[in-house]
């Protein structure tokens, strides 16, 4: 497929997509721009495709030429828009164009039928929340104004409005941080694309032109041998069980936070003289992919721990509190505890892999550990999952830690 066509993953329209030359995007004011075709069928799409990028190109070589005046990206736009709605007439093509609202829709209504679209596609509640007080930001920069009169001079208010707002954390008065602006800001750009889709609006005034400042993401890394030492050390066992078996589970398997709060009683079994530990997305249980779903032999030191018995004695959830409450405490109460600084328990998980790596074990046990796709298609979609003896073996037991405790030590047999 040509580069001028694409797709966007669970789409079915095709784009038509033109980089701009370099030499040109200071005056057109962009690198590239996209615009539906509008079409689902492949052959449809590569020949109207196909007659776009002969126009551009002309367009992009006319000024550099100096024949044309450089245009605008939202003039190119409209121009290809054009161009396109004349090659589907000549061509015969059909095309079935979103439904419109005729009567006036104002903000608040676009807000509370996402609102409820969002509950009724069954998003956690969590991130409802989310939308919830970005839309409340959106609505007090901006007011109630009909959809029509909502433009881009409102995405720029909304973002100076986030920048200025102040919160009481600790005792203490910030600002939002960037990160937080970002993620509010997408969620009305989301909205609006959905309010496209529904025929709301003609089109985004969030998206594309304003954008919120890219945001450098923390560097995320592993624990060091003292920092283990600590995490794993005396603290720990001063503390409630269930807090206490939530890092020891995430040190001796890699899971992820939130699929070992979400474990429960039925998801430990035993195979002979293994003991498993599935994640899954039975009854409800949010997973990150596919490639998650998997089963975990535990390791031998959590067996000797008394992970067994303690899972005994449970009646179902193995954990009673949801897992923003667990990292709140590893991040915020932990941590600072063992005075380590600057990290968070997505770390142990990056240790895990970490020290695997380091021994060089096969990178598809290390994947199927970890819940990650390989990258490797053939591997991916032919190959069946490693013997639980065997990832028991070659890698789970080979996670070890040098700390005082002498059944995390790793001179304790592994017997």
């Amino acid at each position: 497929m040509p580069k001028y066509i694409s797709r966007r993953p669970g789409k079915n329209n095709y784009l038509f997509r033109s980089v701009i030359p370099l030499s040109l995007r200071p005056s057109i004011g962009s690198r590239q721009f996209t615009i539906s075709l509008e079409t689902s069928n492949q052959i449809d799409a590569a020949r109207l495709a196909e007659h776009l990028n002969i126009i551009v190109q002309q367009i992009y070589l006319s000024v550099a030429e100096g024949v044309i005046e450089a245009p605008s990206i939202s003039q190119l736009r409209q121009k290809m828009k054009e161009e396109l709605a004349l090659q589907q007439h000549l061509l015969g093509l059909k095309v079935v164009r979103r439904f419109k609202f005729t009567e006036e829709v104002y903000l608040q209504k676009l807000i509370d039928d996402y609102h409820q679209y969002r509950i009724k596609i069954k998003i956690s509640p969590s991130k409802i929340y989310a939308f919830l007080k970005a839309a409340q930001h959106l609505l007090d920069s901006a007011g109630n104004l009909p959809l029509h009169d909502v433009g881009h001079q409102h995405a720029r208010q909304l973002l100076a409005y986030m920048d200025e707002i102040k919160i009481r954390r600790k005792n203490q008065t910030k600002t939002l941080n960037q990160e937080t602006v970002r993620s509010y800001y997408k969620q009305i750009q989301t909205m609006f694309n959905w309010a496209v889709g529904q025929g709301y609006v003609e089109n985004n005034p969030f998206a594309n032109k304003l954008a919120s400042p890219k945001i450098k993401k923390a560097r995320i890394g592993r624990f060091d041998e003292e920092e283990m030492q600590l995490i794993l050390g005396a603290e720990l066992e001063r503390q409630e069980p269930d807090r206490k078996w939530l890092v020891l589970i995430a040190a001796y398997t890699g899971a992820r936070l939130s699929e070992i709060a979400q474990l429960t009683k039925t998801d430990i079994s035993t195979q002979g003289h293994l003991v498993k530990i599935s994640i899954n997305n039975n009854n409800q249980k949010r997973i990150k992919n596919n490639s998650s779903i998997r089963e975990i032999p535990a390791h031998i030191r959590l067996l000797r721990l008394g992970f067994k018995e303690w899972v005994e004695e449970k009646e179902s959830n193995l954990f009673q509190k949801p897992a923003r409450n667990f990292g709140a405490w590893f991040n915020n109460t932990y941590l600072p505890l063992l005075e380590i600084e600057d990290k968070s328990f997505h770390w142990l998980r990056h240790t895990v892999i970490s020290i695997l790596t380091d021994k060089r074990v096969p990178l598809p046990f290390i994947a199927q550990l970890a819940g990650h796709s390989t990258g490797h298609l053939t591997y991916d979609t032919y190959a069946a999952e490693t013997q639980p003896e065997l990832l028991l073996t070659e890698c789970v037991n080979q996670i070890e830690y040098r700390t005082s405790h002498p059944l995390f030590s790793p001179s304790s047999q592994l017997t």
